[in-house]
């Protein structure tokens, strides 16, 4: 995110966290403080953006890592907010884990990763947050 904003001077980011110590996180940044960051506290799955959001009409959403800790039913709710904050012809871009690469190989040879079901991609890690890894 802050490479991004040094990098391009002109842009403003609109950031969305369920954390809200991330988000507190984001808005002390001297980039944020500059007002070239909106930050809010949020939960995709409720199907809509945080009032802090709303009318934002952004280029590209990046969705680093979130589809995979959102439970499948939950999807179309969460890709429905993201596309209300999108302007029309806007992109997303997604990175989220993958059957049988490094992180799920990882997590399946600990010993702090369970799985909720033998033939569901779900793990669930040490710390009860769970990891969808998608196929």
């Amino acid at each position: 995110l802050f490479p991004l904003l040094r990098a391009m001077p002109a842009l403003t980011v609109y950031a969305l966290d369920l954390s809200a110590t991330a988000v507190g996180i984001v808005r002390s940044h001297p980039l944020a403080e500059a007002g070239r960051v909106v930050a809010a506290v949020g939960d995709l799955t409720e199907g809509s953006l945080p009032p802090e959001l709303s009318g934002c009409a952004a280029d590209v959403a990046t969705l680093m890592f979130v589809l995979s800790a959102i439970a499948p039913s939950k999807f179309g709710a969460a890709l429905r907010a993201v596309r209300s904050g999108l302007r029309p012809g806007g992109a997303v871009l997604l990175r989220d884990y993958g059957a049988g690469d490094g992180a799920c190989a990882r997590m399946e040879a600990g010993r702090e990763a369970k799985r909720l079901d033998a033939s569901a991609p779900w793990l669930v890690r040490q710390d009860g947050t769970r990891a969808y890894f998608f196929s």
